[in-house]
């Protein structure tokens, strides 16, 4: 992985755990693709886990973060790999409240990256904050578009980042959908 991906992909985390002041989650992945938490069917997967359930495509991999401590992550990728079109939701504790991520990420500005738009929209009834930005570096993330979504509540940070070659991104909108709107907080 080169640095200025990986600078891009800190500065995109940076504005989505703002409130945590965490930067990235390190442990390993466990390919979950046997665990009893998940059920397919022929159209996708379900998800269920630390107190939060969606569903997502049944061919994509998902596998979660198994390193100990406040943050909980889990990612769904289309191939094998990180480095492919996917989305990635991390879990942490906050004691902001999305007002704040919102202001704080209104003044968010990505290192070698341009950003293409930030709003809000809902996810599981709660009002989230979306920023999409196009990575502008030289190396295998050029031309990638990432799309962070965030919100608290109940104490805790819900964070997405979704990524995809620019090329791709709104043919994968329906698969970002199928997870962003069966995304439940139980």
């Amino acid at each position: 992985m080169q640095k200025k991906y990986i600078g891009l992909i800190i500065g995109i985390l940076i504005l989505i755990v703002l409130a945590s002041g965490c930067i990235f989650i390190s442990g390993s992945f466990q390919d979950l693709s046997d665990n009893s938490n998940i059920s397919n069917n022929s159209d996708n997967g379900t998800f269920s886990a630390n107190g939060v359930s969606f569903n997502y495509p049944s061919n994509w991999y998902l596998s979660q973060n198994t390193a100990t401590g406040p943050t909980f992550s889990v990612s769904v990728f289309r191939y094998n790999s990180t480095d492919s079109t996917g989305l990635r939701l991390y879990i942490m504790p906050s004691n902001e409240s999305t007002q704040d991520v919102i202001n704080k990420g209104r003044n968010f500005v990505v290192s070698n990256g341009t950003i293409i738009s930030n709003g809000t929209l809902k996810i599981d009834g709660n009002t989230a904050y979306q920023v999409t930005c196009m990575d502008n570096n030289n190396g295998s993330s050029k031309n990638m578009r990432y799309e962070g979504i965030s919100f608290v509540k109940n104490g805790k940070m819900y964070s997405f980042l979704l990524q995809a070659p620019n090329k791709d991104f709104d043919k994968e909108k329906s698969n970002f959908d199928l997870i962003l709107n069966s995304f439940k907080i139980q």
